[in-house]
């Protein structure tokens, strides 16, 4: 409320948004930023009110002169009705000055639309931990000075107009709890959900680690191959080798010249090897990439153990050698549990491997959570005789599930 000099004033808003008073000459005030400085009377007195919200994004945006106390108070808020302010007046007047005289208009811009917000009770519980009853929701907001219309489940909140601070349904539930009092609210967790950052190539790298660390923890040594292989080999195994338009061009010699399509043929040889060099008990595992006969490359796990399991100690002066029972309960501390399922002779004409590599009464799929992941088995005599290898057995298994 401010006091003006008696002469024709006029009201309008600047290119900043500020509302200013003046006469023909100069500004004589900003609402609610600047007040004037009458010098003689009568005055003419001005109630006004402004939305504090738009007076505070007109300071962020054009920062002027302006009198703190006064700036500090609107943006704060007031109640815009201002006839109630003027009225005060008067009576104050009539009080303590009787012989002034205070002529009221009415206001020279319509009352501004009253603020609404639907809500139900458990929109408050969700906030606060604690649904309270409708009952108590309309005793304390009805004591607070809103307006409260009971739709069922929900409420329409009609917000004072004094209370610029309430926009939301968080706002009326801060006013609840201001009154209901903390201590009465139960204490509970906060519900927090963060998103997984995890991509699928880290969790795949992720699977694919712990299993070799479980492997090398149970005395497996990690092999690596080259992605070729010797063709003739694959095909004296009975794998698949890759169609001819797909093969290389330019193999870098005759013993490497295809891609392999599987990791067995690559531990037979390092178990030759081995058993060349003296090696009595092996325990070999490879992870790595295979192709198939259209050159899709697809991750694979391969196991071998042969020879020996224990070295000779008491009480058995001979060790003890891996079978293919052993071999499996070694598996399932390393992948988790399993169920064989056996071979049909069907799948082992279409599939010559499982007869060349594998024994035929000592090898089975292996299934995992209903899915078909591989094949284990113990090797074939035959091959181990003309190969000369250690007797042993073999998992193959595919990561392309994963």
């Amino acid at each position: 409320m401010h006091a003006y000099p008696h002469v024709r004033l006029e009201v309008g808003i600047n290119g900043a948004g500020f509302v200013c008073v003046g006469d023909h000459a100069q500004t004589l005030s900003v609402l609610g930023i600047s007040s004037p400085k009458p010098t003689n009377t009568p005055y003419l007195i001005e109630a006004s009110f402004i939305d504090p919200e738009h007076l505070c994004q007109s300071l962020h945006a054009h920062p002027i002169e302006n009198s703190p106390t006064l700036t500090y108070r609107s943006k704060r808020g007031s109640d815009p009705q201002v006839l109630v302010g003027l009225e005060w007046l008067a009576f104050l007047l009539q009080r303590f000055a009787p012989q002034a005289n205070l002529q009221v208009s009415p206001p020279s811009t319509p009352a501004l639309p009253a603020k609404t917000l639907n809500f139900s009770p458990q929109d408050i519980g969700d906030i606060l931990g604690q649904t309270p009853s409708k009952e108590r929701i309309q005793e304390i907001l009805k004591a607070l000075g809103f307006k409260l219309c009971d739709q069922g489940d929900q409420f329409l909140a009609t917000i004072p107009p004094f209370r610029h601070d309430i926009s939301t349904i968080p706002d009326i539930a801060e006013e609840i709890l201001r009154i209901q009092g903390l201590d009465d609210l139960p204490k509970s967790s906060l519900a927090t959900f963060e998103p997984s950052s995890d991509n699928p190539h880290y969790t795949r790298h992720l699977f694919e680690h712990q299993i070799a660390t479980k492997a090398l923890a149970w005395g497996f040594k990690e092999v690596v191959h080259y992605l070729f292989a010797k063709k003739e080999h694959l095909e004296a195994l009975g794998y698949p080798t890759l169609q001819e338009n797909l093969d290389l061009l330019n193999p870098i010699n005759n013993d490497l010249n295809t891609l392999r399509t599987s990791l067995i043929p690559g531990l037979l040889e390092a178990l030759g090897r081995n058993k060349n060099w003296g090696f009595k008990s092996m325990a070999l595992f490879e992870l790595g990439s295979v192709y198939d006969t259209q050159r899709t490359q697809q991750s694979s796990l391969a196991f071998l153990a042969a020879g020996l399991q224990t070295l000779p100690h008491y009480p058995h002066p001979k060790g003890t050698e891996w079978d293919f029972y052993s071999f499996t309960a070694m598996l399932a501390r390393i992948l988790g549990v399993f169920e064989l399922h056996p071979i049909s002779p069907q799948q082992r004409q279409e599939q010559p491997y499982l007869n060349t590599t594998y024994h035929p009464y000592q090898s089975a799929w292996i299934f995992q959570e209903g899915v078909k992941i591989g094949v284990v088995g113990a090797l074939n005599p035959i091959l181990v005789q003309e190969h000369d290898l250690l007797e042993g057995s073999l998992l193959l298994r595919s990561l392309a599930r994963i």
